[in-house]
């Protein structure tokens, strides 16, 4: 344990500082003000805004991927309410981005980026999204996501999974945005196909590979350009290795950040 305390205290130290560190408001920092493109991740179930910047503790965090791939670009760590998200409710998220967007006026492209249940708010917000905010996505990145959440809640070991699923799935009144809608169905409607880059763990028991199989198919036949990366690993945040392969792929088109 205070081999992982030090661990974690050492990644602080070598990251800018957040722009916002009190619990439950996002975490970003933007070294230039001047940035062309914006970072927005997601972070798993669970997980709270700290994430990217500890996970994966092996070598490196998730936000140095957002770094190495995109040199001066500002990057936000949100925090949402899952119970929402299972809603259909994106409102906050399309808020907070817009905030932490009009900070900087010279943002020509965002990214997303979400790991698990991030993962599929990630995707789910796209579609969802403002005007303003989706002309400007220009892909998102994910790692361990579900695509069908009623057989996630099924299927899933982990307990903390099923048992909030189970329990919007067992709301009464007006159908809940997860009953009815997985994200190749929310995808139906997209009207601004985008690129996804998707990495599965092999050895998933958290989200089980028949929970997404489906996914890649689906949504390049929405007219989404779309790459997916397995890897030999159970439910877990991947290499940035993996992250910095997603990033490169759905920025092809992303104008110099420098």
């Amino acid at each position: 344990m205070r081999l992982l305390f030090l661990l974690i205290i050492t990644v602080y130290l070598v990251l800018p500082a957040p722009a916002a560190v009190a619990s439950g408001k996002p975490l970003g920092f933007a070294p230039k003000k001047t940035a062309h493109h914006l970072v927005i991740y997601f972070h798993a179930l669970g997980g709270a805004t700290h994430e990217p910047y500890v996970q994966p503790i092996k070598g490196a965090a998730i936000v140095d991927a957002v770094k190495t791939s995109y040199p001066g670009a500002g990057f936000l760590s949100l925090d949402y309410n899952p119970s929402l998200v299972l809603q259909g409710d994106f409102e906050d998220i399309d808020n907070t981005i817009l905030d932490y967007k009009h900070d900087f006026p010279n943002v020509d492209s965002i990214s997303l980026c979400g790991s698990s249940f991030g993962g599929y708010t990630a995707l789910a917000y796209y579609t969802k999204a403002s005007p303003e905010v989706q002309s400007l996505i220009n892909g998102i990145v994910v790692s361990g996501v579900p695509d069908d959440l009623q057989l996630l809640s099924k299927s899933s070991v982990d307990k903390d999974v099923k048992n909030l699923l189970q329990d919007e799935l067992s709301k009464s009144g007006s159908p809940t945005f997860l009953k009815d809608r997985s994200v190749s169905q929310i995808f139906k409607s997209v009207k601004k196909p985008t690129n996804v880059f998707i990495i599965t763990m092999k050895k998933d028991v958290t989200v089980p590979a028949a929970c997404n199989k489906d996914l890649e198919a689906n949504l390049k036949a929405r007219g989404c350009n779309v790459a997916i990366e397995k890897i030999d690993e159970g439910h877990c945040f991947p290499s940035i290795y993996f992250l910095e392969q997603g990033f490169l792929f759905v920025s092809k088109k992303t104008k110099t950040l420098h």
